[in-house]
């Protein structure tokens, strides 16, 4: 199983609209190949960022760049 994870910043005062947000995007989320699970915390000592957790088997191909030159 691949777990990837990445530290989101959302604006000051924003935080609802984000968590709103994020429960529109799961069912889009889940439907990526090989999706297994997500998680979304608000961090206890930093207000505005959450981690965002992303589990897969496997893990779907993805491109974030072209071919080497």
């Amino acid at each position: 199983m691949i777990i990837e994870h990445a530290l989101l910043s959302v604006r000051q005062g924003e935080e609802l609209a984000f968590e709103a947000a994020m429960v529109e995007a799961k069912p889009l989320i889940s439907a990526s190949p090989g999706f297994v699970s997500i998680e979304v915390r608000p961090a206890v000592v930093a207000a505005g960022t959450y981690l965002l957790h992303r589990f897969y088997d496997p893990m779907p191909s993805v491109s974030y760049f072209g071919d080497p030159l």
